[in-house]
């Protein structure tokens, strides 16, 4: 499966990386491994933004973590935009609850 994801660059050579497929477990694969090069292309900090994603599951989490994980190895810091709602309530449900004020520190 291709990863659906849009990328805009935004300033000072940032990049706002727009997911358009759903994420769960039979495609969070191919989207993570999409939006891994952009954050490792992008020239300064990143923004993913989910408001293009209509369905969420558990294996989102692991998306946001490997990406934190990936920005805080280049030095970059990445934040998440417009979590949809039953993503939000899963991090909550986990203990992950600084997804849902919508910014995250690279520290994973």
């Amino acid at each position: 499966m291709s990863a659906s994801l849009q990328l805009i660059d935004i300033a000072e050579g940032g990049q706002r990386i727009f997911i358009e497929s759903d994420l769960l477990f039979s495609s969070v694969i191919a989207v993570r491994e999409a939006a891994e090069k952009a954050i490792s292309d992008a020239q300064a900090d990143c923004v993913i933004d989910f408001s293009r994603v209509n369905q969420a599951d558990s294996s989102a989490l692991s998306f946001c973590l490997c990406c934190m994980r990936l920005a805080k190895r280049l030095n970059k810091t990445l934040a998440f935009e417009c979590l949809p709602a039953d993503m939000a309530s899963i991090s909550d449900l986990v203990g992950l609850d600084h997804f849902s004020s919508n910014q995250a520190e690279s520290g994973y």
